[in-house]
């Protein structure tokens, strides 16, 4: 799943928004100046991704 790293602090969990808006609480984190797009798999975050437009297309 891709999603954005939104919010990040010691004393609350991290919270990352998918592209239609659901907020996500993963495992983990990234060297990365927020607000970033990061891959999430298995509940944590994987890997930084570009941070590219993203479309939706239906077909």
């Amino acid at each position: 799943m891709l999603a954005t790293f939104t919010a990040q602090s010691s004393d609350s969990p991290s919270a990352l928004t998918t592209y239609d808006g659901v907020q996500v609480q993963p495992f983990g984190q990234l060297q990365q100046t927020i607000p970033y797009i990061a891959w999430l798999r298995g509940g944590g975050l994987f890997e930084a991704a570009l941070n590219l437009p993203v479309m939706e297309v239906s077909i």
